[in-house]
């Protein structure tokens, strides 16, 4: 009961913001949601990762190569990505970019908690990385684009 109690609190609560701020552009609550987004995986997965960098050497053994090497994967997964994700950005649209970027980053954290083997780890973290490149579209909903981008990925 109390679960509900704090869900409706929740909804009470953003239900009031929307109202104080009025008529604002809905692009710019997509820029809040992607800004709030890259902050919980960006934080998580990729910002937060080195202070999970030494139990995770501890716990499996790995070196701090292999254990690095997935941020070298991180980095070829965006190069290749980013042209393909563009491209479906305009042939399927943004939001259903968005939604599997999300699907698969959601995948990824549930798979990095099952981790046991190298190969594993590679890719649960490749899975991660796939948001990112996903979600770099998100500013294109509202005219300032540059503006949008720099707010939500600050």
């Amino acid at each position: 009961m109390g679960t509900l109690t704090f869900h409706t609190d929740i909804m009470i609560y953003f239900t009031s913001i929307k109202r104080s701020l009025g008529n604002t552009f809905y692009g710019w609550w997509i820029v809040v949601a992607s800004f709030f987004m890259f902050l919980i995986c960006g934080g998580i997965a990729f910002y937060g990762f080195t202070t999970f960098f030494n139990p995770i050497a501890e716990e499996f053994g790995w070196s701090a190569a292999q254990i690095s090497f997935s941020f070298s994967l991180r980095s070829i997964e965006f190069g290749i990505m980013a042209p393909l994700v563009g491209f479906l950005m305009d042939k399927v649209g943004v939001r259903k970019i968005i939604i599997f970027g999300m699907a698969v980053s959601g995948l990824g954290f549930l798979l990095m908690s099952r981790t046991n083997s190298l190969l594993f780890f590679y890719g649960a973290f490749l899975m991660l990385s796939i948001v990112t490149s996903c979600g770099l579209g998100m500013g294109q909903y509202v005219n300032e684009y540059r503006l949008a981008t720099g707010l939500y990925l600050s």
